[in-house]
């Protein structure tokens, strides 16, 4: 058994601390917009990782709700784990590998969050 579980839940777990201390936005950053989307990136070509995307994906989903994930994502406007402004020459990253990675796990359950 590979210890991927031990760190994404180590990752939910800061998550929600830096809910208390510094509110939603800042923890939905942290993990879906910097540890969820290199868990994407890393299972495109690690299989236990790859193994553990759904669970991942699926614990944030019950820790934040699915009304606040939503409402983060229809509002980010940042790409990138150091948050960097999109612009449109980054149009190219927005397809890229990582993004089209997680639009997948956030594709392949949106039937669970409404």
């Amino acid at each position: 058994m590979s210890d991927f579980h031990t760190i994404w839940r180590d990752q939910c777990d800061a998550a929600e601390g830096i809910r208390l201390q510094f509110g939603m936005n800042k923890a939905l950053g942290y993990i879906i917009g910097e540890k969820l989307v290199n868990f994407a990136h890393a299972a495109m070509t690690d299989r236990d990782i790859a193994m553990e995307l759904p669970k991942f994906a699926t614990e944030v989903r019950a820790r934040f709700g699915a009304t606040e994930i939503r409402n983060y994502l229809d509002g980010v406007k940042r790409i990138g784990s150091l948050g960097w402004g999109a612009t449109k020459a980054h149009e190219n990253v927005r397809q890229g590998p990582r993004s089209r990675a997680l639009r997948r796990v956030r594709v392949g359950h949106s039937q669970s969050c409404d």
